[in-house]
């Protein structure tokens, strides 16, 4: 039989304690969020978008007004390097501009989708919209524009593809 005696000295240390760990784990949680960048907003999107094929790859790229081939779709593993340079951080910040991070994901191994972009090719630029997946869930998306290797966002890539007004020849001079 185990007896256990607690004395006033004994029962306010173990509070004490307790209390320090409960504001230990507080700020655990609280420095995390932050250096995540909000991971938990983009943690909840992710969630909800998964791709399982390229059906569901056409659709995602749709929500940003871009059209997509579906018979261009590949699939790669990659992984996400643990330790990154300032290379890989320009690159990471692209994907944060369209609400998802990879800096959970450090070290792991990821699917790679590639599909051209109808919407953005042209004769000397060939454009590929890419979605990082992990366990069918969409953690990175960008635009890759090739042979230039140049990085966007799809936001960003579908405002550079808006059509421009055409000029009439309203604001023509008129002859004399």
């Amino acid at each position: 039989m185990f007896v256990l005696t607690l004395n006033r000295a004994v029962l306010k240390r173990t509070a004490v304690m307790a209390v320090c760990g409960v504001m230990l784990a507080g700020a655990i949680f609280a420095v995390d969020g932050m250096m995540t960048g909000g991971a938990a907003e983009t943690s909840a999107q992710t969630q909800t978008v998964k791709v399982e094929n390229a059906q569901d790859m056409t659709a995602y790229f749709t929500q940003f007004g871009l059209e997509m081939d579906p018979a261009t779709v590949t699939v790669d593993k990659v992984q996400i390097p643990r330790d990154w340079d300032v290379h890989f951080e320009a690159f990471n910040a692209e994907i944060e501009k369209s609400g998802l991070s990879l800096a959970r994901y450090k070290g792991k191994q990821v699917e790679k989708w590639t599909m051209q972009c109808t919407t953005l090719n042209n004769g000397e630029q060939k454009c590929l919209g890419v979605l990082l997946v992990y366990k069918q869930k969409v953690i990175g998306v960008y635009m890759l524009q090739q042979p230039s290797g140049e990085v966007t966002a799809p936001a960003d890539a579908a405002q550079t593809a808006a059509p421009l007004e055409q000029v009439t020849d309203d604001f023509a001079a008129t002859p004399l």
